[in-house]
């Protein structure tokens, strides 16, 4: 067996012996215009390419995908710093998970304006004052009101440069349900009365109180958009709920879209929930949640996926053939069983905060689909009406040349009739009438064309006018989704990962326990220990076990 031998460079030398960092080694290669080479792209090909916005606000980057593989969070922020980025990139998790992810391209860096704009510094909140005894709002109490002297910031481009920033969104992109804008279009009032809040991306709410004295299923019919519910039966799936939030003796079958808390005092099953608050439960069978707040399960979690940007605080809790993934720490009593699929565990990632953003870009796809299919056909009748004018182009050149024969007959009939004999005569009268029947055709072909020309052009016209109308709708739907997706990736950023998982019972073989850059699986049956990520070198991490004394 031949040993195979490579060859390294002296920065990766120096990084495993300490003396430099990755980083530092990437920022010296490209200096020497030798970073590609070092990480195996060739000299004329970009496996990173930085994409920075006009303003200089956002940064995107695209990475060619046979080069996905090898591409290192530390190439990322090299590549950015090369283009000028000294500010606003992501941090590295968030920049990891979408390399993990397998996204080729991505937002890396945008320039800071969290603290100040979420909550939006325009307004001046009145959510805790003047509230009933059961913390209500009464129906048009004062929620918000514009704080003109707070209108603009003085920020810093991804650049360095500093810049004023205006706050963009108008009032009325703050109101979400139960709210609305007072006449005069500088504050925001209640519509209805019940409890107000804020959700993540800045919109304000009212949430009426609606008490369910029965199970909430068909028979009870539809509950109200966005009411703080209470119900002391089952709530099932008959209809999707879009709640504040939802305390329920059980949940089966439903849809849940919520703002606030979801409890309940059995547990919940066959559901999908997407909330922006904490879920507390007996047990999760067979579900599907997305959460920003807590995870807290007393018992079970059975056949469920659960990705947050909190934590999963159940140290009572074992899960079988399910996969958790939280921002903030893992805490389980047990997890796997002998005769189950093998459990997923993993912590102080981004994976909650990324599916947002898919979800995002796939409305916007939608959004712009639409547009793209109107754009697609008036482009179709223009490439009609444009081989219908060839066609007659074609046709003209034709009937000139056909009207020019004839022309040239009639001369020579008119000229040399009385040299020729009878029957060459006859030939060259018939040669002149087959030459004025193709005239006459072509003339006829050239007006029917003209016509389906005109109706062309007349579809292009008025796709033209559609297209011009619903532009701007399209661009300031994007914009506003767009604008969601980064105040999620802000808010993000000044959340910390933890990296951590504590297993206060046992945990199976075939487990998975993941971090930001590193996985493994265990081999063979743990109890009662912790298993998180260290970093032994800059590019160097991995899972290690602590078990207690």
């Amino acid at each position: 067996m031949k040993k195979k031998n490579t060859l390294k460079i002296l920065g990766d030398i120096m990084v495993t012996l300490s003396f430099i960092t990755e980083e530092q080694k990437n920022i010296v290669l490209e200096e020497q215009n030798r970073f590609r080479d070092n990480i195996g792209f060739g000299e004329k090909e970009s496996a990173i390419e930085v994409i920075l916005s006009p303003d200089n606000k956002t940064a995107k980057v695209r990475i060619d995908k046979k080069f996905l593989p090898e591409t290192a969070v530390d190439q990322l922020k090299t590549a950015l710093k090369a283009l000028g980025i000294t500010n606003g990139i992501y941090p590295d998790a968030l920049l990891q998970c979408q390399l993990s992810q397998g996204n080729i391209e991505f937002y890396a860096a945008k320039s800071d304006a969290f603290p100040e704009q979420i909550p939006p510094r325009n307004l001046d909140f009145h959510l805790g004052t003047n509230l009933t005894k059961q913390g209500e709002k009464r129906k048009g109490d004062l929620l918000a009101e514009h704080n003109p002297s707070q209108e603009a910031l003085i920020k810093k481009d991804l650049l360095g440069n500093q810049v004023r920033q205006e706050y963009a969104k108008k009032l009325d992109q703050l109101c979400g349900s139960g709210t609305r804008l007072s006449q005069d279009g500088t504050s925001i009032l209640a519509s209805k009365t019940g409890i107000p809040s804020m959700s993540i991306d800045g919109k304000l709410f009212i949430h009426p109180i609606i008490h369910v004295l029965e199970d909430a299923d068909l028979r009870y019919g539809p509950l109200e958009a966005y009411a703080n519910l209470s119900i002391s039966g089952v709530l099932t799936g008959a209809y999707p709920i879009t709640a504040g939030s939802i305390k329920a003796r059980e949940i089966r079958g439903a849809r849940i879209d919520s703002i606030g808390t979801i409890r309940t005092d059995v547990g919940i099953t066959d559901t999908i929930i997407r909330s922006q608050g904490d879920i507390h439960a007996r047990y999760l069978h067979n579900c599907r949640i997305e959460t920003f707040g807590n995870i807290y399960i007393k018992n079970e979690i059975y056949d469920s996926t659960i990705t947050t940007s909190g934590k999963i605080d159940s140290p009572g809790c074992r899960i079988i053939s399910s996969s958790l993934s939280a921002k903030k720490g893992i805490v389980l009593a047990g997890a796997g069983s002998e005769k189950t699929r093998p459990c997923s565990i993993s912590a102080g990632n981004e994976n909650h905060i990324l599916g947002i953003g898919k979800f995002i870009c796939k409305e916007i796809a939608l959004i712009s689909a639409k547009l793209d299919a109107l754009i697609e056909k008036k482009d179709e009748q223009e490439c009609r009406s444009q081989k219908a004018f060839q066609k007659m182009v074609e046709l003209k050149i034709f009937h000139d040349r056909a009207k020019g024969k004839r022309q040239f007959l009639a001369k020579e009939f008119k000229t040399h009739k009385e040299m020729l004999n009878k029957e060459k005569l006859k030939n060259i009268v018939k040669l002149i009438a087959n030459f004025e029947t193709r005239i006459e055709k072509s003339i006829a072909s050239l007006k029917e064309l003209s016509k389906i020309k005109q109706l062309y052009d007349q579809k292009k016209i008025k796709l033209e006018n559609k297209i011009n109308s619903l532009t701007p709708k399209v661009n300031a739907q994007i914009v506003a989704l767009e604008e969601t997706m980064f105040v999620f990736f802000e808010w993000t950023r000044y959340q910390e990962n933890i990296s951590r998982i504590e297993i206060h019972g046992k945990a199976f073989p075939g487990t998975i326990f993941s971090g930001i850059y590193s996985s493994t699986q265990i081999e063979s049956s743990l109890e009662n220990f912790s298993i998180f990520e260290i970093t032994d070198s800059e590019t160097n991490h991995r899972m290690a076990v602590l078990k207690p004394e």
